[in-house]
């Protein structure tokens, strides 16, 4: 009884000590793969981070346009093809400024979607975007 016992204790702890053994792993979204998900394209998300609902428009041209406390940033987006990663640069909304470009990746798992935010050496930063819903043309009207 006690043998039995102490093995599934044991079993336990080396699942608890692996990581999330039985869990899923998020399958990074690569570049033409990208390209095809989002061109052309609005997608309607939420901010985990700032817990605030966002909508970006990714035209075919290369223009986006990001809605965020209602207020509109437009600026450029590019997909760096040898990695797969999507790379914005945003202008203020307020003071029409160039922010620094900043590069996501954006990660399925199951059937939902996330873009995540990096850091430079290419570490996921805590920013996350869970994607609501994806829809053709500039379905938020910016």
């Amino acid at each position: 009884m006690i043998s039995g016992l102490f093995r599934t204790l044991t079993i336990c702890v080396s699942l608890a000590l692996t990581g999330n053994a039985l869990i899923a792993q998020a399958e990074d979204i690569k570049g033409e793969d990208i390209r095809n998900l989002i061109a052309g394209k609005t997608i309607f998300g939420y901010n985990v981070d700032d817990r605030e609902d966002v909508t970006w428009y990714f035209a075919t041209d290369g223009v986006v346009k990001q809605r965020k406390k209602g207020a509109v940033s437009e600026g450029t987006w590019r997909i760096e093809d040898d990695i797969g990663r999507l790379c914005i640069q945003l202008r203020d909304p307020y003071s029409n400024t160039k922010a620094k470009e900043r590069c996501r990746v954006l990660a399925k798992q199951d059937d939902k979607l996330e873009m995540h935010g990096l850091k430079k050496d290419g570490r996921r930063s805590g920013e996350t975007l869970k994607i609501k819903e994806i829809v053709e043309g500039n379905a938020g009207n910016m």
